[in-house]
């Protein structure tokens, strides 16, 4: 140190570092350890991921709603899946899957009924809407019926009203996940582990944090 100037030779402190190696492996291993023991104690975390196709009109505000929060929505294209995983659902018929987080996950058929519940519905509630609009409509002006506007409207109504009357009355169709052998261990019950490796880097992190400003102090005093 000159003129009350703080100068290292960095070189020279990576040596120190290295003559102290033994040091630094036990304290990242007793970080290792400390992580891995308290997170087994954690509670796991399981993402219930269920495949989806679309029949008839519905909104993912409306499952929250329904669900109190329990299920939402995620396109197939938003999920973070290779590009060739991704053609693979969409030439399957799948727009999205559901998902629900548990820590306590049930069987996958317990969760498709209620699904398939919610699913018939949102259809027979879009069925009702659209009988109810249809009688809307019909109440416009003359200037209106002939718009190409109000005929698109028109024939979306009386195409869901077909639709549902033709037996297709549910909203969505859960698809069960061995029906998707190339998206193993990805989507049905998944194990989170995001949250154990959480743990166990954030007590590496901290003992090596502790290690370096240890290290470095006792550098600064050995070269007094």
């Amino acid at each position: 140190m000159q003129n009350n100037e703080l100068k290292i030779d960095w070189i020279d402190f990576f040596k120190f570092i290295w003559s102290k190696k033994i040091l630094v492996i036990i304290v990242i291993a007793l970080g290792l350890i400390g992580g891995i023991r308290h997170s087994s104690d954690m509670v796991a975390n399981y993402s219930i991921k269920l495949p989806y196709s679309n029949f008839h009109a519905w909104n993912a505000e409306d499952l929250l709603t329904e669900t109190q929060g329990k299920w939402r929505s995620s396109l197939t294209d938003n999920l973070l899946l290779k590009s060739s995983k991704i053609k693979n659902l969409k030439d399957s018929g799948i727009d999205g899957f559901l998902i629900h987080e548990t820590n306590q996950p049930m069987n996958l058929n317990k969760y498709i009924q209620e699904l398939d519940s919610i699913s018939n519905s949102f259809a027979a509630k879009q069925y009702n809407r659209q009988l109810s609009m249809l009688k809307t409509y019909d109440t416009y002006s003359n200037e209106v019926k002939k718009t190409e506007y109000y005929a698109e409207k028109v024939s979306d109504s009386i195409n869901t009203i077909k639709r549902y009357e033709s037996g297709i009355v549910y909203a969505f169709q859960i698809h069960h996940p061995d029906l998707f052998p190339f998206m193993k261990n990805e989507i049905g019950v998944v194990r989170d582990k995001n949250e154990k490796l959480k743990m166990i880097s954030f007590y590496v992190f901290i003992s090596i944090f502790v290690l370096s400003l240890y290290l470095f102090i006792s550098y600064l005093r050995e070269k007094r």
